[in-house]
């Protein structure tokens, strides 16, 4: 549910910014950055590249700590309570990919959002022939179930490798196509 964001019972605003700075060995990306928003504004920070924007934003989320400065989102700094309060806003990152500050349970949480439906109807505990026929297709498209159905092939058929070319087929398209969307959403500091 969104809701708008009053400001604070005695006043103050929402989210206030002073005196932010950091810096990188001999570099200050970010120096002296002042910003306010009150009840209802909504801003953005616009510039070139190398400019500080990222640091400023990341540090305004509690993802990068400041070197000097004072942010307060709700009244609230983040060096007291910043797991919890975390969960309680709303922060969306400029590139897909997890934050330094995620932990593995959350990565472990994608991951078995990914991986169980996989499991379930691929045919790794029960045959994915149970399936409505409606279901099949989806089910066949499943890197996992090429990959079953190439294994019990080969164990329980003797099936030589050339049988096989179908299920080898999807293997390797899966494994191509997340390859080539993992090159572009993530990269290599």
């Amino acid at each position: 549910m969104l809701r708008a964001v009053s400001g604070l019972d005695d006043g103050r605003s929402p989210f206030v910014v002073r005196g932010l700075r950091k810096a990188y060995a001999d570099v200050v990306a970010v120096d002296g950055v002042n910003l306010e928003a009150r009840a209802g504004e909504c801003f953005g920070l616009l510039g070139p590249n190398g400019t500080g924007k990222t640091p400023t934003i990341e540090i305004c989320d509690g993802l990068r700590e400041t070197d000097a400065g004072h942010v307060a989102v709700l009244g609230r700094t983040w060096d007291c309570g910043a797991s919890a309060f975390r969960q309680q806003i709303g922060i969306s990152l400029q590139e897909t990919r997890l934050s330094e500050k995620s932990t593995m349970e959350n990565a472990s949480g994608l991951m078995n959002a990914a991986m169980l439906p996989m499991w379930i109807l691929s045919g790794v505990f029960f045959s994915s022939s149970n399936f409505p026929q409606v279901m099949q297709p989806s089910v066949k498209a499943l890197p996992l179930t090429a990959v079953n159905d190439a294994l019990r092939a080969n164990m329980l058929q003797g099936t030589p490798i050339a049988g096989m070319l179908p299920e080898l087929a999807a293997i390797a398209v899966w494994t191509v196509g997340c390859f080539a969307l993992a090159c572009r959403l993530f990269r290599w500091r």
